[in-house]
Parts: structure tokens; sequence; C-alpha cells
């Protein structure tokens, strides 16, 4: 039956009307039933296809560390004045290079990873180089059985001393780990925690590389933030050890020369020189530790106020997350993109038939 628009006026275009569009669902329909051997063929490839692909795929595991970095930028004016006063130079306001997103570019330098990667961990119950490890796992030894060269590399824990073909298979590990598996960013600009994620096929390795690759960055970020206030303590303590052992000196010979003379005659004087002598350098020695003790307490000060706050948030625990594809999963969606595949696919060509005749 026609549309009645196009009975009243055949040199019109039809219009679209609910019935025409329930009459060709149902024709639809109607054929993809009578096609219902070739919708289970497919939807029985699907399920083979999503099967294998569940039996041969290699579980991915995410290794997620997230903290968040707080540090004192502005060093403390009171202090540093006051340290001046007696030649101590505590530092002026820090400088910005791990601030913000410059930190991020720490975890994925060549220098990090490379130090994470030559790092030592245990598995199980024994100790292994990351990067060994990295190799067995990804099967590498048998790709390079056919090289003399390449058949028996190993690495040790030591960044010294590399060879130039050690170097060269460190810096191709660190470009696909760092396009492939290392993931460091900030979720929130607004604030400073960082995120690292890390993905591996072996769960043992991605958690020990994120753990030992956020240390190495910390311990770096913590050093460099406080190196002149370590240096200021480092050389305070020194002087103050050396100033502490002349006074002990002294005071021991001091009594030395006065165990000498015990019953000096008054009238020689020149009997009193040595102990005289030696009580003035005590009287020395103790005004200048005096000081000193002052200004390595207020140095001490200091690097306790520069020494950032590492705060961890979340850290790897075992079992780790990953992507892992069970069979009955894989059968499922393989079935079900087999039967939506092969109905559009019937559909298409119904349709295409249906404006050519």
């Amino acid at each position: 039956m026609e549309p009645i628009t196009q009975r009243n006026n055949p040199n019109s275009p039809a219009e679209f009307s609910v019935r025409d569009l329930a009459k060709n669902i149902s024709l639809l329909s109607r054929f993809l039933m009578r096609k219902w051997k070739v919708i289970l063929i497919c939807a029985i490839a699907g399920a083979l296809l999503g099967w294998c692909y569940a039996t041969f795929r290699k579980t991915v595991y995410t290794a997620a560390v997230s903290f968040t970095v707080e540090g004192d930028e502005d060093s403390p004016q009171g202090i540093s004045g006051l340290a001046e006063q007696f030649g101590v130079n505590l530092g002026d306001k820090k400088s910005s290079l791990f601030n913000g997103d410059n930190l991020i570019v720490f975890f994925k330098s060549r220098s990090m990873v490379q130090k994470a990667l030559l790092s030592e961990a245990t598995f199980g119950n024994r100790t292994e180089v990351l990067v060994n490890r990295y190799i067995e796992f990804n099967h590498l030894r048998s790709k390079w059985a056919q090289s003399a060269t390449l058949r028996n590399l190993t690495f040790t824990p030591n960044e010294q001393g590399l060879t130039r073909l050690q170097d060269s298979i460190l810096g191709a590990f660190y470009k696909k780990i760092t396009k492939e598996s290392l993931d460091v960013d900030k979720n929130d600009k607004r604030l400073s925690i960082i995120n690292l994620e890390f993905k591996s096929k072996d769960e043992l390795f991605a958690k020990a590389f994120a753990e030992t690759e956020t240390a190495n960055v910390v311990d770096f970020y913590i050093k460099s933030q406080t190196y002149k206030s370590q240096h200021n303590v480092d050389i305070l303590q020194y002087q103050t050890d050396s100033v502490r052992r002349v006074l002990n000196s002294s005071l021991s010979g001091m009594a030395e020369s006065t165990d000498d003379a015990p019953n000096a005659n008054p009238l020689k004087q020149v009997l009193l020189i040595p102990q005289q002598k030696k009580q003035v350098d005590v009287e020395a020695s103790k005004e200048v530790l005096a000081e000193l003790i002052k200004n390595l307490e207020l140095a001490k000060y200091t690097l306790r106020k520069e020494t950032p706050l590492i705060q961890f948030i979340d850290q790897p625990i075992l079992p780790l997350d990953n992507d892992l594809v069970t069979w009955s999963k894989g059968i499922t969606i393989g079935a079900i993109l087999g039967i939506v595949l092969s109905i559009f696919i019937l559909s298409a060509i119904k349709i295409l038939k249906s404006m050519m005749a």
C-alpha cells in the first residue's frame, strides 16, 4: 500500500512515515531470521577468536605510585640574617628547578631510567639486576642467540665502565620503556601530587622498577634541594670537631704543665709560662668552639627546613592491577561481536540491494 501523500501527488517525493519504518524493520527482521545459520557461524567464529585472544594474549600488569612533594621554598630570612652575623652563608631563596612539571622530566630522563635498570632487586629468593630480568622475560636471549656479541651479554649493578654495546642496548631499552611502559603525570595541575604508572608483562618487575625509579628520583631531588645547606653543615661539623680536638689537647697540656711544676716558686715566674700559654689556648678554643656550635645548630636548622617532605599516597601492592581477559569473557565478547558484525553486514547488503532494485 502506497503512502497517502504519494497517491495524491505522484510527482512529489515519498515522505517518511512510521508505517513505512515499521514495515521495513519487519522485512529486515524476517530476512535476518532466514540468515540465522550465517549469524550462528559468525558467532561461533567470533567466540573462537575471543578464546584464542584470551589464551595467547600476554597479561600486562600496572604498578602505580603516587606521592606529594612539599618543600619550604623560601629560606628562613631571620635565621639567615642571624647566621650571616657569624659569617655563615645559609643560602638564599631556593631555585624552582624541581617545581611544577619539571620534576616529571627527571622521571623520564635517561639517567634515572638507566639507574633504575642497573639497580638490584630481590625476586623470590634471589637478587637480580633489573635490566637482566627485563632481557629474560622479553625473551631477548633467544633473539640474540645468533649474535656472538649479544648472546652472553649481561649487566652488573654499576653505571661506571659500561661498554659501547651496553650503552647502546640500554639506550634502546630506555626509548622502549619511556614510549610504551612509563607514564608520569599530575592529574590536577593545581596540586603537587605526582602519579607514576609502569606497565610490564612481568608483575614483579613492574613493582620493582616503579619503586626503584621513584626512590632514585626522590633521593636525587632531596640531595639537590639541600646540597648547599648540607655542604655548610659538613664544613661546620668538620671545623667544630677540629676545634674540639684542639681544646682537648690544650686541656691535657695545661694539666701536664701543672703536674710538672706542682709547687712552683712564686719568685720564678718563668716556671708559670707554659701553664699560662696552655690556659690561653684553652680559653681561645672555648670561645671559638662556642661560636662554631651556634653556627652548626643554625645550619642544621636550615637544613631541616629546606629538606622537602615526600608523602607517599599509594604504592604498588601485590597483586597488581592487570588487564587479564579470561577465556569465558573472551568467548562471550567474541560471540557478541560476531553476531553484531554479521547483522550489520547482512543488513547493509540487503539495504543496498533494495536501493539498487
